[in-house]
């Protein structure tokens, strides 16, 4: 009898383990099971890029052991092999969309993600039969489960539909998650689109708003947002101008900066007295110390115009120049240019490039790069378009700098590659290929 009874308990534990998901679809060329099984995103511990947020690193969502993104699903790349599955381990799943698949169900679309604490933490919508919800989960690195944290913005059917905002990063520092939230309405026939931005706290479970609003036409797009020490900071549109605000995690008390005029959104946390930011669109990097409030103008990239003369016609040529975004890893500040080449009558851009201006902690520059000068051979194999860099998602994790690169006729695809920070700070960066942040069936 006692026999029987192990057999009986043994038969229903197997039975139980190959119902949690529809059967097998997806296979890679060896035939085993695309989804991240055994031997794939490990249980074992692993070395994780960050346990809060880190402004030099808002795109790379990795472990030593491989690399996380979203496309059609939720993916994992095996660093090792460069093995591309779906981050699902139920047996003989197709990731088809099914409710057990942690992947692709299709209840959830997902919209921004990140690791903390040995998990993915992960926003999606959820689509009910009147209702849009807006909800943080988080999952495990392998795949075996999915948990609700909570549902952060709800509204319903009749009152627009969700606007997803997934490139950008998922800000989570000092145990809360901040969670930007964007809708699409109609209103006389046109595209009205709604924003409002929330901070979900991990300890106590609760859900605040940093607008006056949850959600509304008048609050900003917050793709802005960044974290450092015990302040939350983003930006406000008032009136004509972008104001620079920082929020207490803790007690809210919430303060703005006065920086100088041009400033646009541009911005980077040094400590928690100094913000560099750019101004005049992004030509002149400045500093702003809180505890004085006293803006200074540390660097200027525009170079006045570099003429050239044509059978003494005179002025022939322009440059214009643009630093289009900042990162810091605590070390040096790095600032993007872009430069345009314009004829100064007809206005026609004959060409740009891609600067990178390093500078040290006391914002004196250190290093200058044209980028174009080891990206241009950058080719993948079976892309046709030419691709392009996108400085704006370069990222840095230890010494490794990681870069995308686009098709320019396809921005969903990415194509991730690497190299030393020495290497890229003594001006000769050799760049390997890491993975794709893109399916490809």
């Amino acid at each position: 009898m006692m026999k029987k009874l192990v057999y009986l308990l043994f038969i229903c534990v197997l039975l139980g383990s190959l119902t949690g998901c529809s059967k097998q679809g997806n296979t890679d060329a060896s035939g085993k099971q695309e989804g991240a099984g055994e031997g794939n995103p490990a249980k074992t511990e692993v070395s994780f890029v960050s346990e809060d947020y880190s402004q030099c690193n808002p795109q790379i969502r990795g472990t030593d052991k491989g690399y996380y993104y979203l496309n059609r699903g939720l993916r994992y790349v095996d660093a090792a092999t460069g093995k591309d599955m779906y981050l699902c381990n139920k047996p003989e799943c197709r990731h088809d969309g099914n409710e057990f698949c942690v992947a692709t169900n299709k209840k959830y679309r997902f919209d921004r993600l990140s690791i903390y604490s040995g998990a993915l933490l992960a926003t999606v919508i959820e689509e009910t039969d009147t209702q849009y919800q807006y909800k943080l989960f988080s999952i495990a690195l392998d795949g075996s489960q999915m948990n609700e944290l909570t549902t952060y913005y709800t509204f319903e059917k009749g009152d627009g539909q969700p606007w997803y905002l997934a490139l950008g990063p998922l800000v989570v520092h000092r145990n809360k998650v901040i969670l930007p939230i964007a809708l699409k309405g109609q209103e006389a026939l046109e595209d009205t689109y709604y924003y409002g931005t929330a901070m979900y706290d991990m300890d106590t479970k609760e859900v605040i708003f940093l607008d006056e609003e949850p959600v509304s036409k008048e609050n900003p797009e917050r793709t802005d947002i960044s974290a450092y020490g015990d302040y939350v900071y983003y930006c406000q549109q008032e009136g004509k101008k972008t104001v620079l605000h920082r929020r207490h995690m803790t007690d809210g008390t919430d303060e703005s900066y006065k920086l100088l005029t041009g400033f646009r959104g541009n911005y980077v946390v040094v400590d928690e007295d100094t913000v560099a930011y750019a101004k005049w669109e992004g030509r002149a990097l400045c500093v702003n110390y809180r505890e004085t409030g006293m803006n200074e103008e540390k660097a200027n990239v525009y170079r006045p115009a570099m003429l050239q003369t044509t059978d003494g016609q005179g002025m022939e040529w322009v440059y214009e120049d643009e630093l289009s975004s900042l990162r810091t890893d605590g070390t040096y500040l790095y600032a993007f240019g872009s430069h345009f080449e314009v004829h100064y009558k007809t206005e026609e851009v004959y060409g740009s490039y891609d600067y990178l201006h390093v500078f040290n902690r006391d914002l004196e520059e250190i290093a200058t790069l044209n980028l174009a000068d080891f990206t241009k051979d950058i080719r993948i194999e079976g892309v046709e378009e030419e691709l392009h860099l996108i400085t704006k998602y370069m990222s840095i994790k230890e010494d490794d700098v990681y870069w995308f690169f686009m098709p320019k006729d396809n921005y969903s695809d990415k194509y991730v590659y690497k190299c030393s920070l020495s290497d890229l700070l003594a001006g000769k960066p050799q760049l390997e290929y890491v993975y794709s942040d893109t399916y490809k069936k």
